[in-house]
Formats: C-alpha cells, structure tokens, sequence
C-alpha cells in the first residue's frame, strides 16, 4: 500500500499598495482599537480583511458610476474601440466611434488624482465610506 502525500495548501496572498492616506487612516483604525482592549494584536492586513469581508457583496449603483468615472481611461477605451471596430469589419458589419462611444452612455475623461485635504468643520471621530456611504466610527 502506498500512502498518499498530501500536499499543504499554502494561501495565496495578493500583495496591494496603500497610499499615504490610507494607511494613515487604517494605522489609525488599529492604535483605536488596540487602545480600547488591552491584548490586542491587530495588524493592517486584518483590519483591511475585517473592513471588506463585512462590506456589501455589491457594490450600489452610485458607488459604480463613480468608480468608473475616477478611473476611466480614454487610452484604454480608444484600443478597446480599435479592437472592435476591426473585429466588426471582419464580420462585415460596420461599427463607428460614435456608435461606441453611444453604448458606453458617459466617456468621460479621468481626472488626475489629487490628495484630499479635510473639510472645514468636518468632524474627526466620523467618516463615511466612499463605496457604502454609511457613517463610520473609525477615526481617520
């Protein structure tokens, strides 16, 4: 009889980059609530886990559009629209730019990215969640 080896399984992690800002905010998150409980070991990784995994499944509709409008890209879309145009030709049809950019209802150009400064008068212990729009008791 032979025995089988089983194989660990070993995770597969996806490694991602925070900017400034948001590290800020979520080494913020941890010193709150290692700061509310003595014994805690919180590291970014769980946070940011915790934080999505109680997120919804879907994103709403307003959080959608605003996504696609921040991260548009009109180079990307033009090779896209290269691409079916002459996939559209190969078939015999004809497909023009116009016809395109009218499926795609709103081509609107991505705007640079700026840093975002705190309003006036905003307060600090609360914060709303671009994605949710719901409050949030993290302070940031």
């Amino acid at each position: 009889m032979s025995e089988e080896i089983k194989k660990k399984r070993i995770p597969k992690y996806d490694r991602i980059t925070l900017y400034e800002e948001g590290m800020k905010r979520v080494d913020g998150w941890i010193k709150q609530v290692q700061e509310s409980r003595t014994g805690v070991s919180l590291f970014r990784k769980d946070i940011l886990n915790w934080y999505i995994n109680n997120a919804p499944e879907h994103l709403d509709a307003r959080a959608v559009k605003i996504l696609a409008m921040q991260f548009f890209d009109q180079e990307r879309f033009l090779r896209q629209a290269l691409k079916d145009v002459r996939d559209a030709k190969e078939r015999g049809e004809t497909v023009t730019l116009k016809d395109l950019m009218a499926e795609e209802q709103s081509v609107k150009i991505r705007n640079p990215r700026r840093s975002r400064a705190p309003k006036e008068g905003s307060s600090e212990s609360n914060s709303v969640d671009p994605i949710t729009n719901k409050i949030s008791n993290f302070s940031s």
